[in-house]
């Protein structure tokens, strides 16, 4: 295992119109500036530069103050025919800085560390480990894993303590208002409040029912992001008294905040569920999410978990998302 660095080095010969440099890896080959000019006139010429292990992002400068990232100069050029880069794209790459010896290694902060792997004809078997930190349960994250250093793949602690880290959120419901509300019939037909979900590792989705006969039926807590998707479900616990808040939890593999729907949907049983119109001001609420924002909002809660002690394994399944880009990136 090595620990890395970005860097980005490039090798270029090219014309440039109108600039000057003064660089260690720049070398002026010849010229043909214009040396005599009258009242008005534009400065006109060529330079012939031989650029060779200079990172693309360095910024070249004339006289007057005007400056250019190197990159940005060879906007007008193509790649592999007028100039080559150590790797495609002249973006940012890593350098190895310091080895790591054995099969762990301590992060303090942010840290980068990579693999260098060596040979032809490589492909990617498999990719697993184990995280440890001693950094107790949090409302935040005690570590993240950003694959490929893009922002596009973080995997966070996914396990949960059954501890709230917000107060409950009833979306545009007005749960403070004492006064005396109707009540909607829970049936096989989703109820739903738009809630914004924290980021998390799991939450707590319920609601305040009121159970009208002595038979049970079965409850249900429903997630769906804005699109629709799914975000999972879990069952009610079965009711103790005639009202009361029931809860469980769904757990959360896309760790970022967001707004959901939160639904509660029933299989038997005869429950109400206290609701407000849109006399009172904005609504969140819907009986048909796929048409959008209804009339009426529903006494429906959701509250984040805190993120459990991290102790886990990077799951292969997890990682099947990533091997098509590692192979990219090896093959580069």
């Amino acid at each position: 295992m090595k620990l890395i660095k970005r860097v980005g080095l490039l090798s270029a010969v090219f014309i440039i119109l109108f600039i000057s440099i003064v660089s260690a890896g720049v070398a002026v080959n010849s010229d043909s500036i214009k040396r005599d000019y009258v009242a008005g006139e534009n400065i006109s010429g060529k330079i012939n530069l031989n650029i060779s292990s200079e990172k693309s992002d360095i910024l070249i400068s004339d006289s007057f103050g005007n400056e250019r990232s190197l990159l940005n100069i060879l906007g007008d050029y193509e790649e592999g025919i007028d100039y080559k880069c150590t790797i495609m794209g002249c973006g940012k790459k890593y350098e190895i800085k310091n080895q790591i010896s054995g099969n762990s290694v301590s992060i303090i902060n942010n840290s980068i560390i990579g693999f260098k792997i060596t040979g032809g004809a490589i492909g990617i078997v498999s990719v697993f480990g184990n995280i440890h930190s001693n950094v107790p349960s949090s409302c935040n994250p005690q570590l993240s894993i950003d694959f490929m250093d893009k922002g596009e793949h973080i995997i966070s602690n996914p396990y949960y303590e059954d501890t709230p880290c917000a107060s409950k959120d009833y979306g545009c419901f007005n749960v403070d208002d004492n006064s005396e509300r109707q009540k909607a019939i829970v049936s096989g037909s989703e109820l739903c409040e738009v809630i914004n979900l924290k980021t998390a590792p799991a939450y707590r989705v319920g609601a305040r029912i009121t159970n009208t006969s002595a038979g049970q039926g079965e409850l249900k807590m429903r997630l769906y992001d804005m699109n629709q998707s799914s975000l999972g479900e879990c069952i009610l616990p079965a009711l103790n008294s005639s009202e009361q808040d029931v809860s469980c939890i769904i757990t959360n593999n896309e760790q970022k905040n967001k707004d959901a729907y939160a639904c509660i949907i029933a299989d038997g049983g005869n429950y109400r569920i206290r609701i407000e119109d849109s006399a009172k001001g904005n609504v969140c609420g819907t009986d048909d999410r796929i048409e959008g924002i209804g009339q009426y909002d529903y006494e429906i809660f959701a509250f984040p978990l805190k993120y459990a002690k991290a102790n886990y394994s990077i799951e292969e399944d997890i990682l099947q998302m990533l091997m098509a880009e590692l192979t990219v990136q090896m093959s580069v």
